[in-house]
């Protein structure tokens, strides 16, 4: 797989605004004149040789460097948890990209060298592909994604991704609740259409044939259909609630990793007041 393709699948359809390193060094002023908030990007890479083959793990992070202590730590914090890694490890941003592709190093390591104990050709590289990117930030909130790609042998790799939005007055994780109970159910309408347009498909019947059957119904009678959340929590870009979901959860590898970008403007009375509050 490309290896730039994994984070176009997951954040293809939003619109990215406000990654690190882009325009006022990655500065957005928060409300209230308060100090900004600045990430920097950080990149690592590691590799080792077996077999003739060089094998690698590479990292890239948008790191917040600068900032209120408090979000910077809650920011920080989300970032280790990510890669289950320790608090400590994050205390400067190129020291935690060593520490997150020598993590991953070993995993790759392991997996070469079971796979020649059990007499597994290996005849490609095997490699872990780990990212972090800031993917919007306004005054108020702020959104990382994280995405991946790992190849481990086997016919192909896989891909993941999510996100999270943090509230920047408090470092509210806004995404944990970020709907009303019981709101996915009345959104269906919307993200059978949202899905409909990522998968470029005319219809919900044509969509159905694209998505597992044992994990969405189909009313024939209404031509609607019944689709599960997904396991990750939404998180906001733009002006948008984005609702991703991973490989394999509802559709065939070939599809990608589908997303649902619903306009927060046509989604109020499914959101929680607190979330809405913040783009009026």
């Amino acid at each position: 797989m490309n290896k730039s393709l994994v984070f176009s699948l997951m954040f293809g359809a939003a619109v990215l605004t406000g990654c690190a390193g882009g325009g006022n060094n990655g500065e957005t002023k928060t409300a209230d004149n308060a100090e900004p908030l600045k990430f920097q990007q950080f990149k690592d890479s590691v590799s080792f040789q077996e077999n003739g083959i060089t094998h690698y793990a590479i990292a890239q992070i948008d790191f917040p460097v600068a900032g209120p202590e408090a979000l910077v730590n809650v920011l920080k914090g989300i970032i280790a948890e990510r890669f289950e890694l320790p608090i400590d490890d994050a205390k400067d941003g190129q020291t935690f990209a060593n520490k997150v592709v020598t993590s991953k190093l070993q995993r790759v390591q392991k997996t070469v060298k079971d796979d020649l104990a059990d007499e597994v050709p290996v005849e490609m590289e095997y490699y872990i592909e780990s990212n972090v990117t800031k993917v919007f930030e306004n005054d108020k909130v702020v959104s990382l994604g994280s995405s991946g790609y790992d190849f481990l042998g086997g016919v192909h790799g896989q891909g993941y991704g999510s996100g999270v939005t943090i509230r920047k007055s408090d470092g509210k994780n806004l995404s944990q609740d970020m709907l009303k109970a019981g709101a996915w159910d009345q959104l269906q309408d919307k993200v059978a259409a949202s899905l409909c347009k990522f998968l470029e498909v005319e219809n919900n019947e044509e969509l159905y044939e694209i998505l597992f059957k044992e994990n969405v119904k189909y009313d024939e009678a209404t031509k609607t259909l019944t689709i599960p959340a997904p396991q990750n929590q939404p998180f906001i870009v733009d002006n948008n609630v984005v609702f991703a979901y991973g490989a394999y959860e509802i559709a065939p590898y070939a599809v990608g990793m589908p997303e649902v970008i619903l306009p927060i403007k046509d989604i109020e009375d499914q959101l929680n007041p607190e979330v809405v509050e913040l783009f009026k």
